[in-house]
């Protein structure tokens, strides 16, 4: 059943369910279901969950028919089972606007489908893939389980902010808990990252440190002895736009996931910021003055169950037997975090090229096949070949394409001169936690320069759904180990483009902020970031001229190195 029909349907029931509530007597008439305000403690501190997913009915007089309601919020749920034994379970919520409220906010209902389409999916997905290495893999008698809820927390005409809390078992020591934020623009549909609701971004990180060494002294100590990197983790998550966020009546509220900053045994860590102490924290016009009345808004209803079959989202057949192919060399995966293996510093300056802006033509959608004929160029996809090597990936995880592997070849003699199994680096599990990625990730394109084989690892969806997502990771062919892999977020073009020390690469996806970056080809690490108005998907040079399609616009730069 696809997303819009089953919104449809949701819809429909809870109309008619209305109107049979209205025929014989709500039950709910003349009651009062909406609870009295919570107080804030606006104080750091930790929890085993993120938010309630709860929302009520609002009441309903006897003498007039309730009002329809403005979002419906349906479960549906998944199972998988063999010989009549469930193995795994697993839920989603899916979100409805009313038809005056999707007339009135077009933009939001469009980014919400994409929204829900990418949860539904998910968690079928992970149901079947669980169930099916439960069999294969485990004998004990317990259910797996991926289960996913929402909270909405404001609605407004300035932000459409949802809670996502993501709890999932498929075997190991613990279940995964994670909690995601979507704050929207009803009007445009954009997404806003936390810099964009402070009113002074480059204060942020030390506000938060000071308000955690008074509340939680030892809680930051973990947290900074977990994060190995040379900077500080809450300037480096407010550069990476990765920190989990809500504004409400109350103030700001901080969420961390297990394992975002500190260990699982740290739990969910929150921390709030209220209006009272920090009155300049938060920009004005994101601001809340009163709470507001979403219960009377929201209808929570229980969707269908839909059997899933008991399937690897992985490709488990053989290889075909290719030559190279049982002796790959499989390279090892040291973290998801930015990694730098320090035996490859260089006592030399990198030395970076800039790039300025000539040309953007803009549209409502770029094809970039045509874009690329009426240049000359190629699309770049496997197999390709450039001045000196054949590349060709193999073994995909699924659809044909999500490959993990990788043969590369001389062009002039055709000898393999690598062939590397990747499987690891694409989806764990790493060295330092023994964690898989949390979506599937694969190869989409690979460059060798001198010594080195780059390549550009992403899966398909949004960032909030898989933040092990989007790197360049460089690997020495000497020795087969990764160099570095560059911080997420920086790369899931068709391409990307090595120049001197500089690496050219883009990011981008629907509702997220879309960049061209420029990276240090030998440590991974951002050098420039540019903004542009939709995804990087291509980039190509001729002479000193960089061409870059994205999805709706065309841009040209000059390259100066």
């Amino acid at each position: 059943m696809t997303t819009m029909v089953k919104k449809l349907l949701s819809y429909t029931s809870v109309l008619l369910m209305t109107a049979s509530l209205v025929g014989c007597g709500s039950p709910f008439a003349g009651s009062n279901n909406t609870p009295e305000p919570q107080e804030n403690s606006a104080s750091a501190a930790t929890s085993d969950t993120a938010g309630s997913a709860e929302a009520s009915v609002a009441p309903a007089s006897e003498d007039t028919a309730p009002l329809e309601k403005d979002i419906i919020l349906t479960t549906y749920y998944y199972s998988s089972k063999k010989d009549d034994v469930e193995r795994c379970t697993g839920h989603y919520t899916d979100i409805t606007f009313s038809r005056e409220l999707e007339k009135k906010y077009p933009k939001l209902a469009e980014i919400v489908n994409i929204i829900t389409d990418n949860w539904e999916s998910s968690v079928r997905d992970t149901v079947g893939d669980f169930a099916y290495w439960y069999d294969e893999e485990y004998s004990f008698d317990i259910t797996f389980y991926n289960d996913q809820s929402i909270e909405i927390v404001r609605f407004d005409d300035r932000l459409f902010t949802i809670l996502s809390n993501d709890e999932s078992y498929g075997g190991g020591a613990h279940p995964n808990h994670s909690t995601y934020s979507y704050n929207i623009d009803p009007v445009t549909g954009m997404t806003y990252n936390l810099r964009d609701v402070l009113a002074s971004p480059s204060d942020f990180p030390a506000i938060i440190r000071t308000r955690m060494e008074k509340e939680s002294p030892e809680l930051l100590e973990e947290i900074d002895s977990f994060y190995y990197e040379d900077g500080d983790v809450f300037a480096d998550k407010l550069d990476n736009d990765t920190y989990t966020f809500t504004v409400d009546d109350k103030g700001l509220h901080i969420i961390f996931s297990p394992y975002e900053v500190a260990s699982y045994a740290a739990g969910t860590i929150e921390v709030d910021f209220s209006y009272e102490e920090y009155p300049e924290l938060v920009t004005e016009s994101f601001r809340m003055t009163a709470p507001a009345d979403l219960e009377s808004r929201i209808e929570r209803v229980d969707g269908d169950t839909t059997e899933v079959e008991a399937k690897s989202a992985y490709n488990t057949e053989e290889f075909d037997g290719e030559a190279g192919h049982e002796g790959a060399i499989e390279v090892a995966n040291p973290t998801w975090a930015y990694y730098f293996n320090d035996s490859y510093k260089r006592d030399t300056k990198s030395h970076y090229l800039t790039l300025t802006q000539t040309k953007e033509e803009r549209s409502d959608w770029l094809d970039t096949e045509v874009w690329a004929a009426n240049h000359g160029f190629a699309m770049p996809e496997f197999p390709y070949d450039d001045e000196t090597y054949h590349y060709e990936a193999y073994n995909p995880y699924m659809d044909g394409y999500m490959y993990n592997s990788l043969v590369i070849s001389s062009v002039e003699s055709g000898e393999t001169i690598i062939d590397y199994n990747l499987a690891k680096v694409c989806n764990g599990y790493d060295e330092k936690e023994n964690r898989s990625s949390d979506q599937t990730e694969f190869i989409r394109y690979a460059k060798v320069v001198d010594d080195i084989l780059y390549v550009e690892i992403s899966h398909w969806g949004y960032a909030s759904e898989g933040p092990d997502n989007a790197y360049i990771v460089a690997i020495n062919l000497n020795t087969n180990e990764v160099i570095f892999r560059s911080e997420p977020l920086r790369a899931n073009g068709y391409n990307f483009k090595v120049v001197d020390d500089t690496i050219i690469c883009g990011y981008g996806f629907t509702a997220e902020p879309d960049y061209i970056y420029l990276l240090d080809r030998y440590t991974g690490k951002m050098v420039q970031q540019i903004p542009v108005r939709s995804a990087p998907y291509v980039f190509e040079i001729v002479d000193d001229t960089l061409y870059v399609a994205t999805y709706n616009t065309a841009y040209e730069f000059t390259m100066t190195r």
